[in-house]
């Protein structure tokens, strides 16, 4: 699809710049901006980092007939929209751009993802000069009335406002639609200022160097020019970062976290995802203290949470926790926003992580059943992330910190929150099972029998599998480590193999759904049959009754019913 380099090899291949005839006029460079406001109190982004000139030697993009299909019909529309709308009035928000004609762009991470031969079904589109939902109408009349042409059929295809709403980054007014399979989001470029007193933004009409000057990073900061069909780098590094597969912020890293710390947990998913370096400087700024404070303090939970779920479902959680395990982000992300926080063992985020790693990378034969959906990598990833809080507890109800912790600071959805509670509540009852399991090996007696590993695996419920994870997780703290050789040491691997048995005990003896399991009588039928009065006791005697079940599986209901009147007869 892209004429661009293999990862980490050839460079990315030039593309001839088109006619001059066929290309819309260029923007023009970035202009001083003639801002009213005292430079004390409001800063705009410094846009002398971008030029004109930009890099010289621009790598090819080959869409896909869908694309092509769709960057005809925006170029057919915008050149209509140029032809037959009267003139916009004059307005300081578009700063003279009003007499351009319209240049749209593909921007952000469908370039970046083309270029690493990917490929995005999201597309924003930049628009120099209005806003998306003013573009928007335009597009729907067009298609209206020339859909046929592109093979949309019907004509008629819904472009949905969106609201501005500062309080969710929604700063200025867009518009979305899906086209040809392709979900399209139309966006004029943005420039940016901050307040001394907020750190929301106050969006603008901006030039292209300014809209690429307020992205996160530089290889997010591509655009490719719909008309001359090129790439664009208006910050100068983007398309160098890309072939040394590099993670830097346009501007100052500093002034960029400052602007919202979020760009932080931004940058390190995009170098999880990518597989890209960061450079040191912006390594600096993210441990910068007044940056993980206002992360852990400014940001709302929400945010937080989304940019942590992102990573823990990506490609290489692993390298995400890795990451923040590196910058001290612990006490940012996975606690309450609270100033004052208690001393925790952040070290045992590393230990946690290597052994999930390991077990994920050299699965052992049983284990291994243990996350073999995505969901269950996604939830053992998140257990280890907060194991710095195990053995702390919360509240009247002793609830443990790690799920608390959670919910408050990334506003942990509630399924999730109570496999964490249940996983952390039950870390002592899990290592005495495996320690059980491998004490029975040891004696020749296979392990656990099927009564006592039932009954725990039911009282663990569905969540079990998360739960010996985190069993082992916690107890690798202190003992995981990796020898000279880059493997684990005996130790460390004894403790692989103590909870492979126990799962490969559970899978033996056909375990693995106990939570499904209920009494072959309930409590009135016991009741009738001993003929007794219904009272505290017939809870025991239906956990007494599965016990037999587990280790009787093959019984039917005539000798569960043997079985009871024998148990309880003398009981009566």
């Amino acid at each position: 699809m892209l004429h661009a380099r293999p990862a980490c090899s050839a460079p990315l291949a030039p593309q001839p710049t088109p006619d001059a005839a066929s290309a819309s006029p260029s923007p023009p460079a970035a202009d001083a901006d003639a801002d009213g406001d005292s430079p004390a109190k409001r800063r705009r982004l410094d846009t002398t980092a971008g030029s004109s000139s930009m890099h010289t030697s621009r790598p090819a993009i080959e869409l896909t007939p869908e694309e092509e299909n769709l960057r005809r019909l925006l170029i057919d529309c915008a050149a209509h929209v140029d032809k037959t709308a009267p003139p916009a009035p004059p307005s300081p928000a578009v700063s003279g751009a009003e007499n351009e004609s319209l240049v749209l762009r593909f921007t952000g991470g469908w370039v970046r993802d083309k270029l690493l031969k990917g490929q995005s079904n999201d597309i924003d589109v930049g628009i120099n000069k209005m806003t998306g939902w003013e573009f928007g109408k335009h597009l729907s009349a067009f298609i209206r009335e020339h859909g046929s042409k592109y093979g949309i059929d019907d004509g008629a295809r819904g472009v949905y406002r969106i609201e501005s709403n500062p309080d969710k980054s929604k700063h200025l007014e867009t518009a979305t639609t899906r086209i040809m399979d392709l979900e399209v989001d139309l966006v004029n470029l943005r420039s940016e200022a901050y307040f001394e007193d907020s750190r929301i933004p106050t969006m603008e009409f901006g030039t292209p160097v300014q809209d690429a000057l307020r992205r996160d990073a530089t290889v997010n900061a591509l655009f490719y020019n719909l008309h001359t069909q090129e790439v664009e780098d208006f910050t100068e590094r983007g398309l160098q970062d890309m072939e040394d597969r590099l993670i830097r912020t346009p501007l100052k890293p500093w002034e960029t976290f400052n602007d919202d710390p979020l760009r932080v947990l931004r940058l390190i998913r995009f170098a999880s995802r990518l597989g890209f370096e960061i450079v040191p400087e912006v390594k600096d700024a993210m441990k910068d203290e007044g940056i993980k404070k206002a992360l852990r303090l400014k940001i709302s939970r929400e945010r937080v949470g989304t940019e942590v779920e992102k990573m823990l479902k990506g490609k290489d959680p692993y390298l995400s926790l890795s990451l923040i395990d590196e910058m001290g982000l612990f006490t940012s992300i996975f606690c309450p926003p609270v100033e004052a926080l208690p001393e925790l063992p952040v070290e045992h985020l590393t230990s946690a992580i290597n052994i999930l790693n390991y077990i994920f990378t050299h699965p052992p034969t049983s284990l291994s059943k243990t996350f073999s959906t995505a969901y269950e990598q996604f939830l053992a990833w998140h257990i280890a992330a907060v194991i710095p809080w195990n053995g702390r507890v919360v509240g009247e109800k002793h609830l443990p910190a790690a799920a608390v912790g959670s919910r408050e600071g990334l506003k942990l959805p509630n399924k999730e929150y109570k496999v964490l509670v249940a996983a952390y509540k039950s870390v002592e009852i899990v290592k005495e099972m495996a320690a059980k399991n491998e004490e029975k090996r040891r004696k020749e007696q296979g392990g656990l029998s099927r009564g006592e590993a039932g009954r725990i695996i039911r009282s663990m419920r569905g969540s079990w599998r998360s739960q010996v994870l985190c069993g082992l997780m916690v107890e690798s703290t202190g003992v995981w480590s990796m020898g000279a050789d880059g493997l684990p040491t005996p130790a460390s691997l004894q403790l692989v193999e103590k909870y492979d048995n126990l799962v490969h005990r559970i899978y033996e003896l056909g375990l693995e759904e106990a939570f499904n399991v209920a009494p072959a009588l309930n409590g009135n039928e016991m009741s009738m049959l001993l003929d007794r009065k219904p009272g505290p006791w017939v809870r025991d005697a239906l956990e007494r009754l599965l016990d037999w079940q587990f280790s009787n599986p093959e019984k039917g209901l005539e000798e569960v019913k043997e079985f009871v009147l024998e148990e309880f007869a003398e009981e009566k």
